[in-house]
Formats: C-alpha cells, sequence, structure tokens
C-alpha cells in the first residue's frame, strides 16, 4: 500500500509501543502533528517513517501529544496542526465538550507552537478521496476523530510545508525529493 509521503506506509499502532531507556529511534526527516482535540481526541503523526494515528479521550490526549513530540526529537522538529475550536450556537457549544476542547487546546500550546485551523477551512480540501490516495483513510479507519486530525495534518504539510498535493499528476511523487524538502523545512540538524 502507499502512503504518504509517496513511498511511506500506514500503520494503526495499538497499543502504545513501549520505550525503554537506551532506545534508539530513528527520526524521520519530516513530522507534522495533527489534533482534532475534544472529549474524544484524535492524533495523527505523518512522517517518512510509518505514519500513526490515535483516538483516545481528553485525559489521555496531552501525555500522548507530548509522547509524539518527544519521539519526534523535540517541538523543534514537529511542525503542530490542529483543529481550533469555532464557537457557535450549536449543541456542541453549549455543552461540557466546549470546556474540555477549549482546555485542551490551551494545555497543547503550553507544550510546542500549533497552528489552528477551522474544520471549515481545512475538510473543503482535506477530502477522503485526498486521505485514500495518502494513505491515511484507511489508517484512521474507525477512528473519525483520527481522520480529522489527519485531515489537519496534510492539509497543513501541503500548504504551509509546500508539500505536493496527493492528488496533482503535476508533481513527481520521487521519496527522495520529498525526504529533501522536508530536510529543508527542519533546516540544520
Amino acid at each position: 500500500m502507499s502512503g504518504w509521503p509517496p513511498g511511506g506506509e500506514a500503520l494503526h499502532v495499538e497499543p502504545l509501543p513501549v520505550l525503554r531507556a537506551g532506545d534508539v529511534l530513528p527520526r524521520p526527516s519530516l513530522n507534522v502533528l495533527g489534533v482534532d482535540p475534544g472529549s474524544t481526541t484524535g492524533l495523527c503523526l505523518l512522517g517518512d517513517g510509518p505514519h500513526m494515528a490515535f483516538s483516545c479521550n481528553y485525559a489521555a490526549a496531552v501525555p500522548l501529544a507530548m509522547w509524539l513530540i518527544e519521539v519526534c526529537g523535540g517541538p523543534e522538529h514537529v511542525h503542530c496542526v490542529g483543529e481550533a475550536f469555532a464557537p457557535g450556537r450549536g449543541a456542541g457549544a453549549r455543552q461540557q465538550g466546549a470546556a474540555v476542547t477549549r482546555a485542551l487546546i490551551t494545555q497543547l500550546d503550553g507544550m510546542a507552537t500549533w497552528r489552528w485551523r477551522t474544520a471549515s477551512e481545512v475538510k473543503p480540501w482535506a477530502t477522503d478521496k485526498r486521505l485514500a490516495v495518502a494513505g491515511l483513510l484507511e489508517l484512521t479507519s474507525k477512528m473519525r476523530d483520527a481522520r480529522d486530525a489527519a485531515r489537519h495534518a496534510l492539509f497543513s504539510a501541503c500548504r504551509d510545508l509546500g508539500q505536493p498535493d496527493p492528488l496533482s499528476s503535476k508533481q513527481a511523487w520521487s521519496r527522495a525529493d520529498v525526504a529533501e524538502s522536508f530536510k529543508e523545512w527542519l533546516g540544520p540538524s
């Protein structure tokens, strides 16, 4: 199965791998962590290695995000993006879930620099078709919130970091070219 970036493999990891003192993890050349915050939070990590998707409760979201950021080498090696809280008059804006979402965003903002976008900005572009071509639709099957996190991560990788649109026929999907452009984004190691 092809993944995104091209040549990457999609992987659903459950349960979390155990890290032991002295473990050496390869650092991908690009890491984008997408988050869909809420009572049930979705997280999706895109990188040059296997992609990971998670769906967890609010209490586990911050420790899991911290772990993912550390596994990638720290906040300077991860482009963190997520779905912004959109206040409104709907039922969700009046329930306890709204307070949970706002609190979670505040906690995540304290860990790294985040770019928050509304769902209405991301979802029209980050369609299921794009996710499927990128190998993220299958990865996030049965995890609606993780799928929304994947939408934000893919959108940001393409729009913010200049990575090729998975649906573009004009762009060559060379793994070497993609990895090189990701290295440029990261700067010197």
